[in-house]
């Protein structure tokens, strides 16, 4: 008889990685979920943060422009009341050099008929005197009528 021997081995099991205890895996889960969690809440307290910035900036911006419009609307209205304060003065002048203008006309021509007038008197004198001297030839010494003794 041939004996076979089958030598039977165990099985050598397979051994896995020991597997981490519940309480391991459970407390990196907790990590993780909480490092997502804060994660999350920086970024929208971040992009909150950041819009409310952005907004608070264009209420500036705005404020800005509009104290700027503000101040040159008011620097306007006072060159406007400027302009017309001088434009007031401008007539004013006018109206004022016309009547000085005028009166130089009436004055001008009051000095030339007081000019004519005298000149017309003057023109009287010389035949008045003319006159006299032909009425009395022997009465003048050197051009100038001397008076009777």
């Amino acid at each position: 008889m041939n004996e076979f021997l089958i030598a039977q081995t165990q099985p050598q099991p397979i051994t896995l990685p020991p597997a981490p205890p519940l309480i391991e895996g459970g407390i990196i889960a907790a990590i993780a979920v909480y490092v997502v969690k804060e994660a999350v809440s920086f970024f929208k307290t971040k992009e909150a943060s950041d819009d409310k910035l952005t907004r608070t900036l264009i209420e500036d911006l705005r404020a800005d422009r509009a104290n700027e419009l503000k101040q040159q609307s008011e620097v306007l209205r006072q060159l406007k009341q400027s302009h017309d304060k001088i434009a007031i003065a401008i007539e004013r002048m006018s109206a004022t050099t016309a009547d000085i203008n005028t009166a130089l006309q009436i004055s001008k021509r009051n000095e030339t008929e007081i000019f004519h007038a005298l000149r017309q008197n003057h023109q009287a004198l010389i035949l008045i005197n003319e006159k006299i001297d032909r009425l009395t030839p022997g009465m003048m010494t050197n051009g100038k009528h001397t008076p009777r003794s």
